[in-house]
């Protein structure tokens, strides 16, 4: 029976009798897929922070997934990576105002600054896949809903406002009359800063009611929580498909993610004063690391999850789908057929998870005023997830 996937099959096979070419240099790659052309570019902030392999091995990996994972989708014109000891987190970031892409990777990438010693590069690989699964989520997710654009936008621009009212408020940004010669010259500067200080509150406020009119209108503020469930589902998926290892994103953070420099500071405040509490906290960080390994483990069956998803304001967006990456990795993603059609997984993946955030979207905008939804039943989305990705992979 035709689906709508086998001429995505088509298409690839077509695909793939064209040369593929990409053209790079140390710092810099351009490669076309199907609907796009996207240019990789590296920014290496201090050069003795990275080997001479590292920006080739980075650049060879885009590419691979760019050929592999991300021949069917629609990509970000340019997406570029910043290599920065300054940058502990791996993370992706979308900047509205300038429509830039980025990859930020710093010292973790290569180096356990705690257990001393290189990060192995199968852990390199997965978190660097990872971020690359957020840019090709939220890029298609941006499509789709066009208001969101919007969205981010009053919220990068209540966030400038917010900076700038911070920092006059601080000793620095007020005049202090040590700096002028005379109290006119003081008094004239502090109406001057005086004035800024009204105006950026100004503009926080009107970037605030904004903001607040369009929540009231799209709900934007439940979207968004809403969206980073699926978006953390897609991108340790991506990081699983592009090592073919389940265990790929919770190793990387048991080798690579600063749990013992919480557990060093400690060390240093508590252990020489209290003991106990000292051994009771360092339990609780164990114990809460333990959770939030097999929770993103594809080949777990000891999973810790709350009843509901709470859409104001919940952390949780990485627990929620603990239940479907076993499902995932156990049904599907393990098995060679699926392996060698890795690029239409993604596509179907990316639909499907698209699909389930329209179905609750529009369930939540629909909702009478009296009934707000505000929470949603993890086993439900798990359930219905499963369920569609069940009849999509099977047809593929």
């Amino acid at each position: 029976m035709y689906n709508k996937y086998d001429k995505l099959k088509t298409i690839f096979v077509i695909y793939f009798t064209v040369s593929f070419s990409c053209i790079a240099s140390a710092q810099h790659l351009s490669c076309s897929n199907l609907f796009s052309k996207t240019e990789i570019q590296l920014e290496i902030a201090d050069k003795n922070f990275v080997d001479n392999k590292t920006p080739k091995n980075l650049l060879n990996q885009a590419n691979q997934m760019l050929n592999d994972l991300f021949p069917l989708l629609q990509l970000p014109q340019k997406v570029t990576i910043h290599l920065s000891p300054l940058s502990s987190e791996p993370t992706m970031e979308y900047k509205p105002e300038q429509n830039l892409w980025n990859i930020y990777i710093g010292e973790r990438y290569f180096f356990n600054p705690i257990l001393k010693y290189p990060t192995h590069p199968i852990h390199s690989r997965a978190i660097f896949a990872h971020e690359f699964g957020h840019i090709a989520f939220n890029y298609s997710f941006l499509s789709k809903y066009n208001q969101f654009k919007e969205y981010d936008l009053l919220n990068a621009e209540y966030s400038k406002a917010r900076k700038s009212f911070n920092q006059l408020h601080t000793p620095e940004g007020r005049p202090n009359p040590k700096h002028y010669q005379t109290s006119e010259e003081f008094d004239e500067a502090y109406q001057k800063y005086y004035a800024l200080t009204r105006k950026t509150e100004k503009d926080m406020n009107f970037y605030s009611n904004l903001i607040e009119l369009s929540e009231q209108k799209f709900a934007n503020r439940k979207l968004t929580t809403l969206k980073r469930a699926y978006d953390e589902l897609f991108a340790d998926t991506i990081a699983v498909l592009f090592t073919s290892n389940p265990h790929a994103i919770s190793e990387a953070l048991k080798f690579t993610a600063p749990w013992n420099i919480y557990t060093r500071q400690l060390v240093t405040d508590a252990m020489v004063t209290n003991p106990k509490r000292f051994y009771k906290r360092t339990r609780q960080v164990q114990d809460k690391r333990d959770s939030t390994l097999n929770n993103r483990d594809f080949d777990s069956r000891n999973k810790e999850v709350s009843d509901d998803f709470d859409l104001i304001g919940s952390e949780n967006y990485h627990s929620v789908f603990a239940e479907t990456r076993d499902f995932l990795w156990s049904h599907f993603l393990k098995y060679s057929y699926y392996q060698n059609r890795k690029h239409i997984v993604v596509k179907v993946l990316l639909d499907v998870f698209l699909s389930e955030i329209d179905y609750y979207y529009n369930t939540i905008l629909s909702a009478p005023t009296e009934t707000k939804i505000n929470q949603i039943n993890i086993q439900e989305m798990n359930d219905r997830l499963q369920r569609a990705l069940s009849q999509a992979l099977t047809n593929i």
